[in-house]
């Protein structure tokens, strides 16, 4: 488990898909981490176990709001949404 944004973000713990080495996929993950520093500061992370397996889930704002929810399609991750999820938040 690591710090980031000042919320404490856990690896994944099994591989869905592959890379084709792992210099790919150290690339991969600093984009990702570098994607997601763009979004809001303040969240929680979520794991959420399901009948097609686990879920990872973002959750921001104060809970009082009506829920949003934004679903990534395939061959994305949740950081192709951080420029709409910094304008929700400022409204």
């Amino acid at each position: 488990m690591e710090e980031r944004n000042g919320n404490m973000h856990q690896q994944p713990t099994r591989q869905v898909g592959r890379f084709i080495n792992s210099t790919a996929q150290a690339r991969f993950f600093q984009k990702y981490e570098e994607a997601m520093k763009r979004w809001p500061s303040s969240y929680q992370e979520q794991k959420v176990e399901t009948r097609f397996g686990e879920t990872h889930i973002y959750s921001y704002g104060s809970g009082t709001s009506e829920p949003i929810v934004l679903l990534h399609g395939a061959n994305s991750t949740s950081a192709s949404w951080a420029n709409f999820a910094a304008r929700l938040e400022f409204g």
